[in-house]
């Protein structure tokens, strides 16, 4: 039996759409797998710019990690 050359690139252009079809399922759930809420603290323990006055020695508090404002926190000194 011989292969007609047309039927060769219409199953291998299928193979192809359902190879990239798998593909983009699973970007989708590993994206999906990635989107967990954060968990946001809404009081702050300390006051806006405490990691910028604190010596290098002291460790960062575990609520000021898991701050939104920690960027702004540790510059305040710097930008003022």
């Amino acid at each position: 039996m011989q292969i007609k050359p047309a039927e060769i690139s219409v199953g291998a252009t299928e193979e192809a759409e359902a190879e990239r079809e798998s593909a983009s399922q699973e970007s989708k759930r590993l994206v999906k797998k990635h989107e967990e809420p954060v968990t946001k603290t809404l009081t702050c323990s300390h006051h806006l710019g405490y990691l910028s006055e604190r010596t290098k020695k002291e460790s960062i508090p575990e609520e000021c990690i898991m701050c939104d404002n920690i960027v702004k926190c540790m510059l305040k000194a710097v930008t003022g």
